[in-house]
């Protein structure tokens, strides 16, 4: 699996040329080059994917492969890395990629000065976070009754996104 896949898997916008944000310092310009290795060209990030995922997550090299398996579907057979059928992904990885995403929005689409205009993006960060991590703390040891909440949660707040996405399409 390159790591241009593996970033794209985990939310990550790569342009045509394998450019990206670095997620690894407050990138708002594409600086990261993503291809068979990853390079930042401003904070000097470099490595395999492993590296990748190990430092996107502050994992050891061993625990960061067990993550791409399990993120992926990913199975070893005869030493060679096969993917196996994707399982749907659970309301809470659903939730919890969401939130790494009003993260990133949070810090990347934050204003630089007091009058500039407040970017959708970081509206969106900053009215969300809390709920969000409030459903995933809930989401943890769930009772039925949570489960039910937090079912109707994600498929409100997912209704309402895939009308923006329609809307900017």
């Amino acid at each position: 699996m390159s790591i241009r896949q593996t970033a794209e898997l985990y939310g990550f916008a790569v342009n045509r040329n394998g450019m990206m944000c670095c997620p690894f310092h407050g990138d708002k310009h594409p600086s990261m080059k993503v291809d068979s290795r990853f390079h930042c060209f401003a904070c000097q990030a470099d490595g395999d994917v492993i590296d990748f995922v190990g430092r996107l997550f502050q994992l050891s090299p061993y625990k960061a492969v067990e993550k791409l398996k399990n993120d992926f579907g990913m199975a070893l057979a005869d030493g060679k890395v096969r993917l196996a059928p994707r399982r749907p992904p659970t309301v809470r990885q659903q939730l919890l990629d969401y939130y790494r995403c009003l993260q990133r929005w949070r810090v990347r689409y934050a204003p630089q000065s007091p009058t500039e205009e407040l970017h959708p993006c970081f509206l969106e960060a900053i009215k969300n976070l809390d709920i969000v991590e409030y459903y995933l703390d809930c989401s943890v040891l769930p009772d039925p009754q949570t489960e039910n909440e937090l079912r109707k949660y994600w498929e409100g707040l997912h209704e309402r996104l895939e009308k923006e996405e329609r809307r900017l399409a």
